[in-house]
């Protein structure tokens, strides 16, 4: 992984009462990078439930020809308060989610 990111590597030790909100990796610097870097199969069980409140799933994150669910073109401001928080969780902000 890059110098700029911390990844919890052990994926054995993720707690089971893991909820939402709760996220093992923890992206720094670009979060847009980060989370693009990595296959679904990459993602902890709590990071695919977050990714699924914005309409993500296996077939499309892994797909080039796949549509992206809508979230992905929607401006923080239009985005439902879940799915803000649902954002916020991933490491995004604002500023970083209108990110083009």
């Amino acid at each position: 992984m890059g110098s700029n990111w911390v990844y919890a590597a052990d994926k054995v030790a993720a707690p089971a009462e893991a909820k939402m909100g709760d996220t093992k990796s923890k992206p720094t610097g670009d979060v847009d990078k980060f989370w693009t870097s990595l296959n679904w199969d990459d993602l902890f069980a709590d990071e695919k439930k977050l990714w699924g409140v914005l309409g993500w799933n296996g077939k499309v994150w892994d797909s080039e020809t796949e549509p992206a669910p809508a979230s992905e073109g929607t401006v923080w401001k239009k985005l439902s308060k879940e799915e803000q928080a649902t954002t916020k969780s991933l490491g995004y902000d604002e500023k970083s989610w209108n990110k083009e």
